[in-house]
């Protein structure tokens, strides 16, 4: 074998090793980045929240000093879940649970029907980041469960937390999220409004509605999978495109905010009427 044939199967080899390793880095530090932070134990603890018809959540943001005043924010990851579930259990009725953990660093207030949880981001990361706040720090198992037998009606403004509400009949399902995902699966309800603000996506399947109301710059990621709904009521600015599956809806109003919205509608294969009034 020629000594330059050598030295170019030498480079390949030396590239091939290096790009493996490389990956196992960047996986070992994504892996290990999703760990970090402060993890929330399992332990949780209810909160009676009899008679309140709407539940917002919120986390203080950090003020970071720079130089420049304190106009700038610490970056904090919050990764949790609001689980939204149907009452099984007689004890569970009127119940919010939360992280033990969270529970001395969450500061509960009410407003006639309102109960507002406002987490205090810069308390509870001081707990654990004894040395000092990094940026970005991170919350993990920011989990929130609520047991629900009439109307759901939850507001989070906490950027990232995502939303599940599974088996659930209801007289109405709100969801107003920022920056996370929701899911809907196996839920009868007269009304369903979902909206999430800026990014994330949204899933409704097997569930069924008499009214769904989306208003499209509030939902922007969106599927439907074999529901049965008798009306949807879309709004919106701008320009959208929505494409309707197969027996989708039996009546789709679009209602835009201003003359320069427009909805660009894809019909699947059913025989579709279009009426305009």
């Amino acid at each position: 074998m020629r000594l330059t044939t050598k030295i170019v199967l030498g480079i390949i080899a030396a590239a091939f090793l290096i790009a493996i390793g490389c990956i196992c880095y960047l996986s070992l530090n994504y892996d290990g980045g999703r760990k970090t932070g402060l993890i929330l134990k399992e332990e949780t603890a209810g909160i009676d929240i009899s008679g309140q018809k709407v539940i917002e959540i919120y986390a203080d943001t950090i003020p970071a000093k720079d130089g420049r005043g304190d106009k700038d924010k610490y970056y904090v990851i919050f990764d949790g879940l609001i689980n939204i579930q149907p009452v099984t259990n007689e004890g569970d009725k009127g119940k919010l649970y939360i992280p033990e953990q969270l529970k001395e660093y969450l500061e509960i207030s009410t407003v006639h029907d309102k109960t507002i949880l406002r987490v205090k981001t810069a308390e509870l990361l001081a707990n654990h980041y004894k040395n000092g706040i990094p940026s970005p720090a991170a919350i993990r198992e920011l989990n929130f469960t609520v047991y629900a037998d009439s109307c759901v009606d939850i507001r989070s403004r906490v950027d990232g937390l995502r939303a599940n509400v599974q088996g659930l009949k209801a007289g109405s399902i709100n969801i107003d999220m920022l920056r996370g995902d929701l899911n809907i699966e196996n839920c009868e309800a007269d009304i369903i409004t979902p909206a999430i603000r800026d990014w994330g996506s949204f899933v409704m399947k097997n569930s069924k509605t008499k009214v769904f109301n989306a208003d499209l710059d509030y939902l922007q990621n969106w599927k439907i999978e074999q529901c049965d709904i008798d009306t949807e009521n879309l709004t919106g600015s701008g320009n959208h495109n929505v494409e309707v599956q197969a027996s989708e809806c039996r009546v789709m109003n679009w209602n835009p905010k201003d003359e320069k919205a427009s909805l660009n509608v894809s019909l699947g294969s059913d025989t579709a009427r279009v009426v305009f009034p």
